[in-house]
């Protein structure tokens, strides 16, 4: 898997989001907290950390003067123009770091509850899973939060087994984690914390002193607030943000000394939790000004879909997964209702929560968000898998099902090598992959460098475009124009329009059928499955 993503790298150019994250990464590591405060900058810095031994420039930052993310970066990409390439490859390679530590934890889980040999076969699921190899050498927050949930899921397990202060402050250690890695992770605060105020209230009918439990999650909250405070340095700076600065009109809290004493405790927060991770979690959480319209099935909306999840899930897996996941989903809850079996309470719970979430927010761009739920369902797979081989009578057949499913799931893996970002499986073969789903299930940006590679080899060094990524071009020596609405207009030879554009859920115009001409055009050539390159004249 390793190999895998290291192979990978030279051939894909970053993606559209990790233009913006590296460079506010290395910025971060200097002390420069407030670009890109939509992400906590944990990750970023992580990513960012081989830079600080090459020759990489920071151009810099005037305090008095406001920046866009996208100015910061662009300034940061030309300052390092000479060393371009090797700056896109080195900040991934934490990346793939995070993603094989994941799988060393699913292993570790599983083998915990289910045996050694269920162990193997979670991480083999893992391994071969498109989703996966699709994100885990990108700089993001998704499979860093995916480790960060398991880790916190996993330590409240082992502390509702055995309340301590060790797996106390295990719990506030990897809940301060889960926070640094992605602000929604703080959505799923109620839900963890009800199992805890469960152990207090019935404490003594427990066997424990509720004083001792009441020190205990002290512990936690302690080594939480210190987790977050160590992912901004410990900075705490001067300015403190109020809330009437997200009030949009929509506040429901008219009464004045309800809003007082919320604006005094918003306050008062800050000076506890740093003031960065307060705003960029509102920011993110209450205003969300940045949702992007998503594209399902042909349809378009902002405020998303609650079925949108299970549709990406059933089109960006491969079959033979997304029947185990059914499969094993319904044998743990067969074996907890039937059974007794308790272990799959700590899979199924957090699971369910986190895909109910999902479920529930606007936020449909990309089956990526989804990506804390798959390492249970990695375990859970390999745990029915183990069940099934423990059939003495039925083992040739049992035998022989495991070696179709990991045997398939090979197969897909190679075949969509190394364009896991696109991939979907054959359930939509029926229409072009825009069609379905949009964004960054279909287009991420990181085809730009295999669109200039298959232009130079036809002699050109320009092109017509409607594709993200696009400033990325010139860096590969290819002049672009904008892509005309008809393509006869066109005024190079080729047309190349990405996915997300066919689609029509990301037209800067907002008319999904800025590009509905190109729909029906067969391209000559689809780059990495997101860029269609249309050949416009001879």
């Amino acid at each position: 898997m390793g190999l895998n993503f290291l192979s990978v790298l030279p051939r894909k150019n970053l993606t559209l989001d990790e233009t913006i994250h590296i460079p506010a990464g290395f910025y971060n590591l200097h002390g420069n907290l407030g670009i890109n405060i939509e992400h906590p900058p944990l990750v970023k810095m992580l990513s960012a950390l081989p830079l600080l031994f090459t020759h990489t420039q920071a151009p810099a930052v005037d305090p008095q003067r406001e920046y866009s993310d996208y100015q910061v970066a662009q300034n940061f990409w030309r300052a390092n123009d000479a060393h371009y390439e090797a700056l896109t490859f080195w900040p991934r390679v934490p990346m793939i770091a995070i993603a094989l530590l994941l799988g060393a934890l699913i292993f570790f889980c599983a083998r915990r509850l289910f045996g050694a040999r269920a162990a193997v076969l979670a991480v083999a699921l893992y391994a071969l899973e498109p989703t996966v190899l699709a994100h885990g050498r990108v700089v993001q927050t998704d499979i860093p939060s995916a480790l960060a949930y398991l880790l916190l899921s996993f330590a409240l397990y082992s502390y509702l087994q055995t309340p301590n202060f060790r797996h106390a402050l295990y719990v506030g250690l990897s809940a301060g984690l889960a926070l640094s890695t992605k602000f929604s992770m703080v959505a799923l605060a109620p839900l963890a914390s009800l199992p805890l105020l469960g152990l207090f209230i019935f404490a003594p009918r427990l066997g424990q002193k509720r004083g001792l439990v009441a020190a205990q999650l002290a512990t936690a909250t302690v080594a939480l607030i210190m987790v977050v405070n160590a992912g901004y340095f410990f900075h705490h700076s001067a300015q403190r943000y109020t809330l009437s600065l997200y009030d949009n009109g929509s506040s429901t809290v008219t009464h004045q000394p309800v809003r007082e004493l919320a604006t005094k405790a918003f306050t008062a927060l800050q000076y506890i939790i740093p003031a960065d991770f307060i705003h960029g979690m509102t920011r993110v959480l209450i205003l969300n000004q940045g949702r992007s319209t998503a594209g399902l099935l042909g349809m378009y909306s902002k405020e998303g879909w609650w079925y949108y999840f299970p549709i990406a899930f059933a089109l960006k897996t491969a079959i033979p997964f997304l029947l185990l996941s059914v499969l094993s989903t319904l044998w743990a809850l067969w074996i907890l209702f039937r059974k007794r079996d308790e272990r799959v309470l700590v899979l199924l719970v957090p699971m369910f929560s986190y895909a109910a979430l999902a479920m529930m927010a606007s936020t449909n761009i990309g089956i990526r968000h989804l990506l804390p739920v798959y390492p249970f369902l990695f375990i859970l797979g390999g745990a029915f898998l183990d069940h099934l081989l423990s059939y003495r009578k039925q083992r040739v057949l049992m035998a022989g099902i495991l070696a179709v499913v990991l045997g398939w799931m090979g197969i897909e893996a190679i075949r969509a090598y190394p364009d896991y970002v696109t991939y979907m499986n054959e359930f939509a073969s029926r229409a072009p992959h825009w069609y379905y789903l949009s964004d960054s299930n279909v287009e991420w940006g990181d085809d730009v460098k295999g669109l200039a590679a298959y232009l130079h080899e036809r002699g050109e060094d320009t092109v017509s475009e409607a594709i993200w990524g696009f400033e990325i071009l010139e860096k590969y020596g290819i002049r672009k124009a904008d892509a005309p609405s008809n393509p006869a207009e066109a005024m190079t030879r080729y047309v190349a329009v990405g996915a997300s554009f066919l689609n029509g859920s990301v037209n800067p115009s907002r008319n999904p059928n800025d590009y509905a001409a190109y729909r029906e055009l067969k391209p000559e050539k689809i780059i990495g499955g997101s860029i269609y390159v249309y050949r416009i004249r001879q």
